[in-house]
């Protein structure tokens, strides 16, 4: 029995591969393809009503359905296929904060402000230590 299927209506012209799917194949399926697999899976239930009238999709289903655990196989492919691109995202975000802390912890002109905001501050209170203190937001700008 044929273990692929060719169906437009679950992702294009692409071919369904069993063999893929238990191999976690990224480069036979994209994940457009794999979502459409576990949404249309169909239960046992549903297997069992339909063995007497089988056409292609419903054979590769069958055979799928073959597969143990075959919608958790199915998710577990997606997220490897989506999982490169979340870290290449979640690297880039990281390299933005770096860049943005770095920026604010060698920044002169800030250094400048923040001093003088402090000069005005004392100069406020009369040199006195009115106020909440707090150990946290201590900077050091000599």
């Amino acid at each position: 029995m044929a273990t692929a299927y060719r169906n437009p209506s679950l992702g294009g012209s692409a071919t369904y591969d069993k063999n893929a799917v238990l191999a976690l194949d990224s480069s036979t399926l994209d994940i457009d393809q794999v979502e459409n697999l576990t949404k249309f899976c169909p239960t046992k239930e549903e297997m069992e009503l339909l063995k007497g009238m089988l056409g292609k999709c419903e054979q590769f289903f069958l055979e799928l359905m073959k597969v143990p655990r075959v919608e958790l196989k199915l998710r577990v492919f997606a997220f490897k296929i989506n999982f490169s691109s979340q870290v290449n995202d979640l690297r880039c975000n990281l390299n933005t904060i770096n860049d943005a802390s770095r920026e604010v912890r060698e920044s002169v002109k800030l250094r400048q402000v923040m001093q003088t905001i402090l000069t005005l501050g004392n100069a406020l209170n009369q040199g006195t230590t009115r106020g909440t203190k707090l150990d946290c937001l201590s900077l050091n700008f000599s």
